[in-house]
């Protein structure tokens, strides 16, 4: 998961690179999630979604192996519950990286 994912370039390249891994990207802005999804469908990716939602509503349970936030926890209204929500949406020995 990208959280704050923005236009969804990171996201995209990723999928691109590992095809047979899924990839979900998070933003607050629908004109961001719109062109993330826009690159996507022109690139083909199939295995990348993106979603209009707030940081601190993920509300995820063990969901992902990986979760990325490139400049968006200081962003956030709530940081520290944005942070709890992101150590419960990893899987047990996932990675946080920001």
């Amino acid at each position: 998961m990208d959280l704050g994912c923005g236009s969804g370039r990171a996201l995209n390249l990723l999928a691109a690179t590992f095809p047979r891994s899924r990839f979900t990207g998070y933003d607050f802005s629908e004109e961001s999630i719109a062109a993330a999804r826009s690159e996507a469908r022109q690139k083909g990716l199939e295995n990348s979604r993106f979603e209009v939602k707030d940081a601190a509503a993920i509300g995820e349970t063990a969901q992902y192996d990986l979760v990325l936030a490139f400049d968006a926890i200081h962003d956030q209204v709530a940081p520290g519950e944005v942070l709890r929500r992101i150590a419960q949406s990893l899987r047990p020995g996932g990675i946080f990286l920001m």
